[in-house]
C-alpha cells in the first residue's frame, strides 16, 4: 500500500495542539526555574536559550512525525526555493506590512489598551543590555521563529489543509492556528491579517520562504525599535500617537504593487 503524501488536517491540527501544549508546560515549568526574568537586572540569558530551544519544537516534532509516518516533507514544509526577484517582493511585503501592522497595534491600543502590566513585561523581555544577549534574542525571536512557525502552520499545516478543501478556508484556518498558539487576545487581530498574508505568500509561491522572510523581517523590525529606541530617532517616522499618513499611504501602495507583481510572476510561470 502506498503511503500518503500528506497527514489529514485533522492529524496537523492535533499534532499542533500537542506541540502547543508541550512548550505551554515547559514555559510554566521554565518560569518558576528562572523566576521573574522580565525584573530589570535580572540575568535574562536563560530566557532566551528558552526562546531557542523551546521555538525549534515547533519545527522539530512535526518534521520527525512526517519522517516516521513517510510523509513527503519537501512538498509538505515548502521547501521550495524561489527567484530573487521573489525574495525582493517579500521584502517589499514584509516592510510595509510591518508599517501598517504598527499603525493598526497604535488604532486598536487606544480602543482596547492592553494591561500597563503586560505590555511592560513584553517590553521587557525584548529588551537587552549587552550584545551578546541581544545576538541571543535575535537567533530566537527573528530566526527561529520565522522558520519554525512558518514550518509548521504554513507549510505542515496549511498544505493539509489545501489538499482537502478550498485555499481561502486553509489560509483563513492557518491564521485562526497561529493567532491562537501566540495567546495573546491584544494582539489577535494584527496576527490574524499577518497570518493571512503569509499564508497567501505560502500558497501563492508553493514556498514557505516568502512567508519565512516575511515574519523574520516584521519581528526584526519590532526587536529593533525596542532596543534602540528608533521611533525618536526617526522622526519622520511618527505623526504624534499615530504612523506617519505619508508614511502609510507608500507603504498601503507597495504592498498592493507588490502582490500585484506577485500573483503576475506566478500566473506567467
Amino acid at each position: 500500500m502506498k503511503n500518503k503524501r500528506y497527514p489529514e488536517p485533522v492529524e496537523s491540527l492535533l499534532l499542533i495542539l500537542g506541540i502547543y501544549f508541550v512548550i505551554f508546560t515547559l514555559t510554566m515549568i521554565a518560569g518558576s526555574l528562572l523566576g521573574t526574568a522580565f525584573l530589570p537586572g535580572n540575568d535574562t540569558k536563560g530566557l532566551y536559550l528558552f526562546f531557542i530551544f523551546a521555538g525549534s519544537l515547533y519545527l522539530f516534532i512535526p518534521v520527525f512525525y512526517a519522517y516516521l509516518k513517510k510523509y513527503d516533507i519537501y512538498h509538505l514544509f515548502r521547501f521550495k526555493k524561489i527567484p530573487l526577484y521573489v525574495i525582493f517582493l517579500s521584502v517589499l511585503i514584509a516592510l510595509s506590512l510591518s508599517v501598517l501592522s504598527d499603525e493598526l497595534s497604535r488604532l486598536l491600543d487606544m480602543i482596547i489598551p492592553m494591561p500597563e502590566w503586560l505590555n511592560k513585561q513584553i517590553s521587557d523581555s525584548m529588551k537587552t543590555d549587552n550584545i551578546f544577549d541581544f545576538i541571543l534574542l535575535f537567533i530566537g525571536v527573528v530566526l527561529v521563529a520565522a522558520i519554525t512557525e512558518e514550518g509548521l502552520i504554513r507549510g505542515f499545516l496549511q498544505t493539509s489543509l489545501e489538499q482537502k478543501g478550498d485555499v481561502t478556508r486553509a489560509v483563513l484556518l492557518s491564521a485562526i492556528t497561529w493567532t491562537f498558539i501566540h495567546t495573546n487576545p491584544w494582539w489577535a487581530i494584527q496576527f490574524f491579517i499577518l497570518g493571512i498574508v503569509f499564508g497567501y505568500l505560502a500558497w501563492r509561491t508553493d514556498s514557505i520562504y516568502p512567508s519565512m522572510i516575511a515574519h523574520g523581517i516584521n519581528n526584526m523590525i519590532a526587536l529593533f525599535f525596542i532596543n534602540f529606541d528608533l521611533e525618536e530617532k526617526l522622526s519622520w517616522y511618527s505623526w504624534g500617537v499615530h504612523v506617519s499618513p505619508l508614511l502609510l499611504i507608500i507603504s498601503a501602495a507597495v504592498i498592493v504593487w507588490s502582490i500585484k507583481q506577485l500573483d503576475a510572476f506566478y500566473r506567467s510561470a
